[in-house]
């Protein structure tokens, strides 16, 4: 859900969870990860008009950062503030500080069509990318740029990031009255 209050969508931990499974299952380098979530995030909010867990984002020296799946990432490699439930760590494989294995299956009836063909597409186009190639992509857009880094990208500059900023700025702006 949107909330227009806090210009925000809802946070779902179990989305997340069985998102960064399924990425994992494919990807495993810790920059592919974090550019994979912003860009199928950013595609779905363009097709649907929602993120597809409620992520917030960073803009952080190397880029957009899906702040839920790094503090995720944190606490498996055992170097998070935030807490979360044991078994997170018994779900993923972490062998350096940049290089994560999905341990199990993602459960998919956490995840709806759409978030996966958004994922897939991510994932082909960012996953096994060189780390320039990805890094001079995300730092020319436009809700990169805008930002202070070390700060929150906000929902809105990502939706002016879009080809179709209006149609998507004129739904969030009216999901709920």
């Amino acid at each position: 859900m949107y909330n227009q209050k806090t210009k925000k969508f809802s946070f779902n931990m179990n989305k997340a969870v069985a998102s960064l499974l399924y990425v994992c299952q494919d990807v495993n380098n810790l920059y592919n990860i974090m550019k994979v979530f912003y860009f199928a995030d950013k595609l779905h909010l363009s097709k649907y008009g929602r993120f597809m867990f409620g992520e917030t984002y960073i803009a952080m020296d190397k880029g957009h950062v899906p702040s839920s799946i790094y503090d995720i990432i944190k606490f498996i490699r055992g170097d998070g503030s935030k807490q979360f439930n044991e078994e997170l760590k018994n779900s993923f494989s972490c062998e350096d500080n940049n290089t994560f294995r999905a341990a199990k299956k993602a459960n998919l009836d956490f995840l709806s069509q759409s978030e996966i063909e958004c994922l897939n597409d991510a994932i082909l186009k960012f996953g096994k990318s060189h780390h320039f190639e990805i890094f001079n992509k995300s730092h020319k857009d436009h809700a990169y740029k805008v930002t202070s880094h070390n700060h929150e990208i906000s929902v809105g500059d990502i939706v002016d990031s879009l080809d179709n900023k209006e149609i998507i700025s004129k739904y969030l702006n009216n999901l709920y009255e």
